[in-house]
């Protein structure tokens, strides 16, 4: 019996392990693509836990007034993608701001074509007025873009960007 929790607490360290490893490897590479921007790094020593209900996980890798950037986890172990969100306040609308560029940057070190992600961010840009959500697909990932209001009364609307892995 001590023989069979022990595998399972092995099991448990190395699962865990191999999702540290793949969001270090993410904020190592956004590192990468953002030095020299006005953008901040990602400091794998200030990630948040991994928390959530049920199914539904995440991590918050960087919390701004600007924007976030979570990895998500699929039944709350295997890393299924990454969500940034952009907040009300930044002028994302007009292309530009952190979390705009932030945005790119995740499409870029997740290997998407940071001009097909532009595209695809004015095309949801054109559509938030009738509030519907635009997605593509790009290799491995499903990019779902989301407007998102703080509360019905709040006039102005912030932006979620799901970027979610298809073929794991």
């Amino acid at each position: 019996m001590k023989k069979i929790l022990f595998l399972l607490f092995v099991m448990l360290l190395f699962l865990a392990s191999c999702n540290s490893g793949e969001v270090k490897s993410f904020a190592s590479d956004f590192n990468k693509v953002v030095n020299n921007e006005d953008i901040d790094e990602l400091n794998p020593d200030k990630f948040g836990e991994i928390e959530g209900e049920n199914k539904a996980k995440w991590q918050t890798l960087y919390e701004s007034e600007a924007y976030t950037i979570e990895a998500n986890y699929e039944d709350g172990k295997k890393l299924s993608g990454y969500t940034i969100s952009i907040e009300s306040s930044e002028p994302y609308e007009q292309l530009e701001g952190k979390g705009y560029e932030a945005s790119i940057a995740v499409a870029k070190v997740l290997g998407l074509d940071p001009n097909e992600f532009i595209n695809h961010f004015e095309t949801e840009l054109e559509g938030k007025i009738s509030e519907d959500v635009h997605s593509y697909l790009e290799d491995d990932y499903e990019v779902v873009f989301v407007a998102k209001k703080l509360s019905e009364f709040d006039p102005e609307t912030g932006l979620s960007i799901l970027f979610k892995k298809v073929n794991q």
